[in-house]
C-alpha cells in the first residue's frame, strides 16, 4: 500500500513534527513579548504612583492657598 506514497501514519507524523517546530518558534517569540509587556506594565504602574503623589501634593497646596484667600476675604 506504500507504493512510493506516504501512509497516513507517516503523513500525520510529519505534520505533527512541523507543528511542534512551529509551536516552539511561537513560544520563544511569545516569551520575549511577555517580558517586554511586563516591563511596560511595571513602568506604567510606577509612573501612575508618582503621578498620584504629585496630584496629592498639588491638591494639598491648592486647597491651602484657597483657604488662605478665603480667610483674608472673610468668605
Amino acid at each position: 500500500m506504500t507504493n512510493g506514497k506516504q501512509t497516513n501514519y507517516e503523513l500525520l507524523k510529519d505534520v505533527m513534527e512541523a507543528l511542534e517546530r512551529l509551536e516552539s518558534k511561537m513560544d520563544r517569540r511569545l516569551c520575549v513579548v511577555e517580558a517586554e509587556v511586563d516591563q511596560l506594565q511595571s513602568f506604567r504602574d510606577n509612573l501612575l504612583g508618582k503621578l498620584a503623589v504629585a496630584w496629592f501634593v498639588i491638591s494639598f497646596f491648592a486647597m491651602a492657598v484657597w483657604e488662605y484667600i478665603r480667610s483674608k476675604l472673610n468668605l
